[in-house]
């Protein structure tokens, strides 16, 4: 089993892997950027349009940047990249199709496609849940669900992505930030395990466990998780659909907020609702909205030094139906509450 740096990551995801029961009937994308840390170009107009296309589509794909070579490398890297066709960097690929050279033909074939691939109904998906850490090693469990019949060999895979990795790159310098690095994957081969094969019903529903041993080395406050489904096509791995747990940020296990309480109404929620809340001390923090991957869906604005009673009211107009996590939090610790939306 791989070796992987997620107490702290595993620890501050608790909440959510507890409220992670359903799989979501969304359709996800697939970007990937083949790149190496030696290479000027993917440091220059490179670096530039996967910044743009982070900005462009975060909230509708799982992203990578894949070091195939150089300082970044990794087993699973390498896996991946067999996957791939076309030589040099670096290149882009939009569900494992290589999107050309031609840097504003590419941002746009790729926005453009992760947006109808959002409007497709989903054949199925998989989410990670129940994570915790026990005697040095993270165990977790994946949700998968069929949601039509579907037939052939699926592999499902959970995959560690590491935000602000600070490496040469370049043409960046020595001190480069670098964004969503695919670092390593939970199974030990690239593409996973198997899920399911054959003829596979239509809401058949399947549940898979992974544990790895803990280890040091990267920063686990910008570690994501990304819950990938393959399907096998010859000696080739076609994306079918995933999810991210994003957006993690230590604390989120933090001590529960004492002397705060917080109502959210109505709830079910429609188009609008009031998020109340009874401060009995003055509170300053953060209030956020977010969905079951652990993504922050809408920030919401708090005022400095509340006390007392305050209501906010939130827009859900644009939400999905769904359930969603309301969290407040400061310096002190976190209090939450489930929000369900449904029209």
């Amino acid at each position: 089993m791989k070796k992987i740096t997620l107490l702290i990551l595993a620890m501050s995801i608790g909440f959510f892997a507890q409220a992670q029961e359903v799989v979501p009937q969304t359709q996800s994308s697939l970007i990937i950027k083949k790149t190496a840390t030696w290479c000027p170009p993917c440091g220059g107009w490179g670096w530039d349009l996967f910044e743009q296309l982070i900005d462009d589509n975060e909230d509708k794909a799982i992203i990578w940047a894949m070091h195939y070579s150089g300082d970044l490398i990794s087993p699973t890297t390498q896996g991946i990249n067999s996957n791939l066709s076309g030589a040099g960097q670096p290149r882009f690929y939009l569900d494992n199709v290589d999107q050309g050279s031609s840097s504003s033909a590419i941002r746009s074939a790729i926005m453009s496609g992760v947006n109808q691939n959002a409007t497709e109904a989903p054949i199925a998906n998989a989410i990670a849940t129940n994570i915790s850490v026990d005697n040095n090693q993270i165990t977790l469990t994946v949700k998968s669900k069929f949601f039509a019949e579907a037939s052939g060999e699926y592999y499902l895979n959970v995959y560690i992505v590491e935000n602000g990795v600070i490496n040469n790159q370049a043409g960046r310098g020595n001190n480069a930030v670098h964004k969503k690095v695919l670092r390593d994957d939970m199974a030990g081969f690239a593409f996973g395990e198997i899920v399911a094969q054959g003829t596979i019903s239509a809401n058949a529903t399947f549940s898979t466990d992974f544990t790895i041993p803990v280890a040091a080395g990267w920063n686990t406050n910008n570690i994501e998780l990304s819950t990938i489904i393959w399907k096998k096509n010859g000696t080739k791995y076609d994306f079918v659909n995933g999810t991210e747990t994003s957006s993690i940020v230590a604390g989120i296990s933090a001590p529960t907020l004492e002397g705060v309480a917080m109502t959210v109404s109505p709830n079910p929620v429609s188009d609008k609702a009031n998020i109340s809340f009874d401060f009995s001390k003055s509170f300053s923090g953060e209030l956020g909205v977010y969905d079951l991957a652990g993504r922050l869906v809408k920030s919401l604005a708090l005022g400095a030094k509340l006390v007392g009673i305050q209501t906010i009211e939130l827009d859900a107009s644009a939400f999905q139906n769904g359930v969603y996590i309301v969290r407040l939090s400061n310096d002190e610790g976190v209090l939450t509450q489930k929000m369900v939306i449904n029209r």
